[in-house]
């Protein structure tokens, strides 16, 4: 018999158990099928039981068929995995609970103590429980009550105290997290207690010995004087980085971090949008670009603080594109003579076989100027063979129209259509081009608003003899050029 058929009749309401049994001895792993079943007997599940396939049990422990005496067996099962489903089972019995609020790991009374529907016994013994891992559990318990919470802040576990002051508690918690003498349990009340309730108290926490504490005041930190401070005596490289991206860290403090050689410290401050531009550029005549400063010069380009000079000084000084991660985006504080700068560069170092769609995007813009490396760049992409760089150079009409010329030459037709269509829209597609796309892209032509009279006449010929335009988009045409007359006549009135 196929294995489909042996499923089937696991599945069938009307198998009857001796069947199920024999399907189980045929193939054991019809058994988490047949577990499913509703309304199953007692002898087939406590051959199931007695099988002690663990795949098996766990589907049983987690499945709302399985009946109540049954998980009180699963309860005491041996196998971990098994019990911690079983915890988790919304349908689990009072009897069950109540056995495993006292089951010997506490990993399983850990899944217990986040579960809404404790009765109260239970729900107390797991908030007295001797393990502080189920303690801390229970707090984020989602049914979990003030007066709980209330009781826990005097907890002698420091792990328990700490994940309380992970919450956005109350005020009357506040006040005795922040007097915590516990480093961990006081850096997690720093971070996340109201700004009035921590705010008054930076100073006396940033002198305390322990580092967690200071990092976490300079995190959140809002004053000035107290980071001005804590960036001439800080040595630990966590905390000047912290500083050094921190909006409100004034400037005095930022141009002492220009002049450091820790690069995660450079890095932090190369982008924070906060600092000056002199300060950024002063930053960037002290690093080398390589591979070693490759983050702080993405984090410099990336920065609407960077000033064009500065961006120009990092491109100049060798500034390439390395890798994936580098700052390609939204770069409107960009100049054109830096985007131009880039594209050569990249071209150098990495040829035409791995270019990047933004950078092609960035030529297509009319707003980069027309200098000689644009223009060659230009000339570059044109004549590429890679569709999104083609596109980007044939429709820019700053590209030169011998290459333009040239990517026609060598193009396929079907292949380029989108291609085709920028290139019949340039203002700077050679007129022989443009006639020859007459019969195929005389739609495209007449958006382009430089198209001579010549080639208009021509269009309007060949669409009414041979029907490739219709009135409707003439007509269109006609309103876009200011001509109200009925009767086209000569197509060179719409020029």
């Amino acid at each position: 018999m196929d294995e489909k058929n042996l499923r089937a009749q696991a599945r069938a309401a009307k198998t009857t158990d001796e069947r199920l049994l024999e399907l189980i001895a045929i193939d054991p792993s019809l058994s988490k099928i047949i577990a499913c079943r509703p309304l199953l007997s007692d002898g087939v599940y406590g051959h199931l039981l007695q099988l002690n396939l663990i795949p098996t049990l766990r589907l049983m422990a987690t499945h709302g068929n399985t009946p109540a005496h049954v998980m009180r067996q699963l309860a005491q099962h041996g196998n971990l995995n098994v019990v911690k489903a079983l915890a988790a089972n919304p349908n689990l019995s009072t009897d069950a609970l109540q056995y495993l609020s006292g089951h010997k790991k506490p990993t399983v009374r850990e899944v217990l103590a986040t579960r809404k529907d404790l009765p109260p016994r239970v729900r107390a013994a797991l908030l007295a429980d001797k393990a502080a891992s189920v303690r801390t559990a229970m707090i984020a318990n989602p049914d979990i009550r003030e007066a709980e919470l209330d009781a826990l802040l005097d907890d002698p576990s420091p792990d328990v105290r700490a994940r309380l002051a992970c919450l956005r508690t109350p005020k009357r918690y506040a006040g005795q997290l922040l007097e915590d003498d516990h480093p961990v349990v006081l850096a997690n009340a720093i971070r996340y207690a109201n700004n009035e309730d921590v705010n008054p108290h930076f100073a006396r926490f940033m002198k305390n010995t322990d580092e967690r504490v200071r990092l976490a005041c300079i995190t959140r930190m809002d004053d000035p004087e107290l980071l001005d401070t804590a960036a001439r005596n800080e040595t630990n490289v966590a905390m000047l980085r912290w500083i050094a991206r921190n909006p409100f860290t004034p400037e005095s403090a930022l141009k002492l971090f220009a002049q450091s050689d820790d690069q995660h410290v450079q890095e932090a401050l190369a982008g924070n949008p906060f600092a000056s531009s002199a300060t950024l550029h002063a930053l960037a005549q002290r690093i080398r670009i390589s591979h070693d400063h490759q983050k702080v010069a993405d984090a410099l380009i990336k920065n609407m603080a960077t000033a064009p000079e500065t961006l120009m000084l990092i491109v100049e000084r060798g500034y390439t594109i390395y890798n994936e991660s580098n700052a390609w985006g939204s770069t409107p504080n960009w100049p054109a003579e830096f985007v131009v700068m880039l594209a050569l560069r990249y071209y150098r170092y990495r040829g035409a076989d791995e270019p990047r769609e933004v950078l092609a995007d960035q030529l297509h813009f009319d707003s980069i100027a027309t200098t000689q490396p644009a223009v060659d760049v230009l000339r570059f992409m044109a004549t590429s063979h890679l569709h999104y760089h083609t596109d980007a150079a044939v429709g820019n009409r700053n590209t030169p129209s011998e290459a333009i010329a040239e990517f026609y030459a060598k193009c396929d037709t079907e292949q380029h259509c989108y291609t085709l269509e920028d290139m019949a829209r340039n203002p700077a597609t050679p007129i022989a081009i443009l006639r020859e796309l007459i019969p195929t892209h005389d739609r495209y032509l007449l958006n382009n608003p430089f198209l001579p009279d010549s080639i208009l006449d021509e269009i309007a010929g060949d669409s009414r003899s041979a029907g490739y335009l219709s009135a409707e988009i003439l007509r269109r045409v006609r309103k876009s050029r200011g001509i109200s007359v009925d009767d086209l006549g000569s197509v060179s009135m719409l020029r």
